[in-house]
């Protein structure tokens, strides 16, 4: 994860900031251009979406949604590292 951080900071994307509730931890944190570039990513995501579901309603949108999100929950075992619930349930909360 170090070395997946490091290459964030050296493109500029995140930096690490004092954690301001614990002065030994490090956080994180987006910067401008790393806030710019997700949100680049993330209409690319929803562009690519619209384009593939492009032949179902928005009710059969997200009934394929839930049903992505039920087999994601299934596989959570598979990458001790990840769990898909958590991704899939911050993805629904912005959808």
């Amino acid at each position: 994860m170090t070395y997946l951080v490091d290459d964030l900071v050296a493109a500029g994307l995140v930096e690490r900031q004092q954690n301001p509730a614990d002065r030994r931890a490090r956080r994180v944190v987006a910067t401008p251009a790393g806030r710019r570039r997700l949100a680049e990513l993330a209409g690319r995501v929803h562009d690519a979406e619209d384009s593939l579901l492009g032949a179902l309603s928005p009710e059969e949108r997200r009934t394929f949604r839930t049903l992505m999100r039920r087999v994601a929950c299934d596989l959570r075992d598979v990458d001790a590292g990840t769990d898909p619930c958590v991704v899939a349930d911050a993805e629904a909360a912005g959808s």
